[in-house]
């Protein structure tokens, strides 16, 4: 496992946590991850851009002070113009054994956000063996403004929606062509680059200012979006998460009960990661060579 900052002595012991057990090979899982989220704070204090945990790890990080016991990811939220920022200095500032993920940076990575990926280790679904970078990831949405009439809304999102597929029918098609075939129209084209296809995506995300009444999290991501008020992120507080101190909004017992109701109340569930493998001692290069 190599990580840039070490976890605290201990931390990687099997525990039990809510009456569920963290094996200790989650706990280098979790580890792998938050040496990501320490290099993002890193980052984000260096140039003066905003990040707030979201969903369930806002939740671990209000309630348990860390993960949620059965949880394997952290998800953050950043204002779009921090996130395009981010974007522009991402390349850089991130060096081994991290790699700053988006559609720019890898050909053929297949989601439309920002992922910090440690290249010395792996994560994959027999289901998806895409040709990008299969690192331990760390996901970073933009929050984009709505316009502010519900019709209005109706149309930015089912506009956004079409581009969407036809970014993924794109990928489609190009995942069956020749290496060089498919970096030609990447590179050279308009219409058959999903480079290009997903910068139009952007900037119709783009379109609606923050002087806006709602944002909306994270629209055009997901196949669904959470609509909040901009007042909820006007203020943040920090708290403890694992090791870490970390931003939150202060609004946050407002946003999460409005989302998931009684959300102080722990559910054991299986999250949306669970059939994923990780391997935290082998790199996705190594990993690959075996499963593809």
């Amino acid at each position: 496992m190599i990580l840039k900052n070490n976890p605290p002595q201990g931390f990687l012991d099997e525990e039990t946590r809510d009456g569920y057990t963290v094996s200790a090979h989650m706990k280098k899982v979790w580890a792998v991850q938050l040496d990501m989220l320490q290099e993002l704070q890193r980052v984000c204090e260096k140039y003066g851009l905003r990040f707030w945990m979201e969903g369930g790890s806002l939740i671990g990080a209000v309630r348990h002070h860390g993960y949620i016991p059965w949880d394997d990811d952290i998800d953050v939220v950043m204002p779009r113009a921090d996130f395009d920022k981010l974007q522009e200095v991402g390349p850089q500032e991130f060096t081994h054994p991290h790699f700053f993920q988006n559609f720019y940076t890898d050909p053929h990575y297949n989601h439309r956000h920002i992922q910090i990926r440690n290249v010395e280790s792996a994560e994959y679904n027999s289901a998806d063996l895409a040709r990008y970078c299969r690192g331990i990831f760390l996901d970073i949405f933009p929050l984009d403004y709505l316009p502010n009439n519900p019709r209005a809304i109706r149309k930015h999102e089912q506009k956004l929606r079409k581009m969407k597929q036809r970014i993924k029918f794109t990928q489609k098609v190009f995942r069956h062509l020749p290496e060089g075939w498919y970096k030609y129209c990447r590179n050279n084209t308009k219409c058959l680059s999903d480079k290009w296809l997903y910068a139009q995506f952007e900037d119709e995300l783009r379109r609606y200012k923050e002087d806006r009444a709602v944002v909306c999290c994270p629209i055009g991501y997901k196949n669904y979006s959470v609509v909040r008020a901009v007042s909820d992120y006007k203020e943040t507080v920090l708290t403890k998460f694992e090791w870490l101190e970390v931003p939150i909004p202060a609004a946050y017992d407002s946003m999460l009960t409005a989302e998931y109701g009684d959300y102080m109340t722990p559910v054991h569930s299986a999250t949306r990661h669970g059939a994923h493998t990780y391997e935290t001692d082998r790199s996705y290069r190594e990993v690959f060579k075996k499963v593809l």
